[in-house]
């Protein structure tokens, strides 16, 4: 739950600190292969780091101001959007008849405050995340149990992720439409009105 901290999403202000003040690359490294005379070779190329440039990061205080924002929106839409939670099981189970997928996603199209946030703010998709780990997991086990090899293992790694992650995809592709559509809006009104998600007053309920 959100009102509980959990240090891989949310982490303190002292745990932001620690990360942003780690000894930061000179360089980073990168190799293609490039062919020649119908030979292939590797080529690294080495770039500058851009870290240890601190203006163009957020610090500790605006990461926590961030993460802070988000996690209101997400309370605020658990609480008080029920149909928003609607919509995107709808469109994330995708069962429905395809008129009625166009109909929930046209409405999450014109609501796009939560942009981002669907998995935390709806329990059917973190609910669906936990499972696609839990199984990978079980497989892994299964694995070890029977002394799979490398190449055994990871296939019945992938398998089981492909087959959790179907939903996912159709979800993220769906979304994908939406926000196609909603930047064609955007695109073609010059002023835009603000979301009705972040009108006056959106979190003082």
């Amino acid at each position: 739950a959100l009102s509980q901290r959990d240090e891989t999403k949310y982490p303190s202000k002292e745990t932001e600190t620690a990360m942003l003040n780690k000894p930061l690359p000179r360089k980073k490294a990168f190799r293609w292969a490039e062919i020649t005379s119908e030979k292939v070779r590797v080529v690294v190329y080495e770039i500058e780091s851009v870290k240890e440039h601190k203006d163009l990061w957020w610090t500790p205080e605006e990461m926590h101001a961030i993460r802070s924002e988000l996690i209101d929106v997400v309370k605020f839409f658990r609480k008080r959007r029920p149909n928003y939670i609607t919509s995107v099981e709808i469109v994330a189970k995708h069962q429905a008849e395809e008129s009625v997928l166009e109909d929930h996603m046209k409405k999450l199209t014109e609501d796009s405050f939560a942009r981002g946030l669907e998995s935390h703010v709806v329990k059917y998709l973190s609910d669906h995340r936990k499972s696609t780990i839990q199984a990978v997991l079980e497989e892994q086990k299964e694995c070890r149990l029977c002394n799979d090899n490398k190449e055994t293992t990871m296939h019945c790694l992938r398998e089981q992720s492909v087959a959790y992650s179907q939903m996912s995809t159709r979800f993220a592709a769906c979304m994908a439409k939406c926000d196609e559509i909603d930047s064609l809006k955007a695109s073609m009104s010059r002023w835009r009105a603000a979301p009705t998600s972040a009108s006056p007053g959106f979190f003082d309920a």
